[in-house]
């Protein structure tokens, strides 16, 4: 009877402290390609807008047809952003990074305290807190992209995507989410991030993955820090949709759930949370972070 007492109990001590395997899938070719398209459009948002306006910025405008585009930002406080309408009538918001040679954009990305978002951008967000950084740029470029998004979806539009690199990565996640809200359940909002820092609490990782579903997805090259960047310790969780690409560049694995522990988490630097913050900056130059993502640097 003691035996049966002893394997018992040995038998749920063992169950609980196996954590659950989440599912972690390749990408076919023709998934990652589907990715390569919003890289270019990514990439493209680094460009002067005059360039944009003439869709002549060199290899990330090659690789998509020239679309009417409306231009903003200032590639300081405000990240330099674009809204395109393409052939089809749909609609493409692209976001740059952090402009690492202007103190007024490196400080957005430096602004880690969590602060509450606004209930009427966010409907219904209840406990959700997001970098105090972030927010503001948001908050700062939505005007211009609501007045144009809005535009188009009187045009006819009703597929929306959102895309932007690093700071534009993180700034996806809210204007996704945010136009997603706003828009309703005709408009179908995409969200394709890459090398996104972490942006909000568990409640905006959750409010994001409850609104966007499987639109939303964040790519990550392999050991890029970036991405883990502020630390979980603080309070920051990256909502689902993680797509990782493994060392060499050639495989994309597709992981569920938030913060899937067999994709990048796997690999998060061994560097103290204080050296991994000191280090933000110097990682957006780090070959990692600039790719390629889908062929696309």
């Amino acid at each position: 009877m003691l035996w049966v007492l002893v394997s018992t109990f040995a038998a749920a001590l063992c169950a609980t402290a196996l954590p659950t395997r989440r599912s972690v899938t390749d990408l076919s070719s023709s998934q990652i390609s589907a990715w390569t398209s919003p890289a270019y459009f990514a990439s493209a948002a680094y460009c002067p807008d005059y360039t944009i306006s003439a869709w002549s910025c060199g290899s990330a405008c090659n690789g998509n047809a020239k679309p009417t585009s409306v231009t903003g930002g200032d590639g300081g406080s405000t990240p330099r952003f674009y809204i395109a309408t393409l052939s089809d009538n749909s609609l493409v918001v692209a976001i740059s990074g952090t402009n690492t040679s202007n103190d007024a954009s490196i400080a957005v990305d430096l602004e880690f305290p969590l602060t509450s978002v606004s209930t009427s951008d966010f409907p219904g967000a209840s406990g959700v807190e997001v970098h105090t950084g972030f927010l503001d740029a948001f908050e700062r470029l939505k005007g211009s992209v609501t007045s144009a998004v809005q535009s188009g979806v009187s045009g006819g539009a009703t597929n929306v995507l959102v895309t932007g690199h690093s700071l534009g990565g993180a700034l996806v996640h809210l204007t996704a989410t945010y136009l997603q809200k706003l828009l309703g359940t005709g408009v179908t909002v995409t969200a394709k991030a890459f090398a996104s820092p972490r942006v909000g609490n568990q409640a905006w990782a959750n409010y994001v993955d409850a609104t966007l579903g499987s639109n939303t997805q964040h790519m990550i090259n392999f050991n890029d820090d970036v991405p883990h960047v502020p630390p979980r310790d603080w309070g920051f969780q990256q909502s689902s949709g993680e797509v990782w690409i493994l060392q060499g560049g050639t495989t994309y694995e597709s992981c569920s759930g938030q913060e899937n522990s067999q994709c990048s988490d796997s690999l998060e630097s061994g560097l103290d949370e204080v050296a991994l913050v000191a280090s933000f900056v110097n990682d957006m130059d780090s070959s990692e972070h600039r790719g390629p993502y889908a062929g696309v640097k």
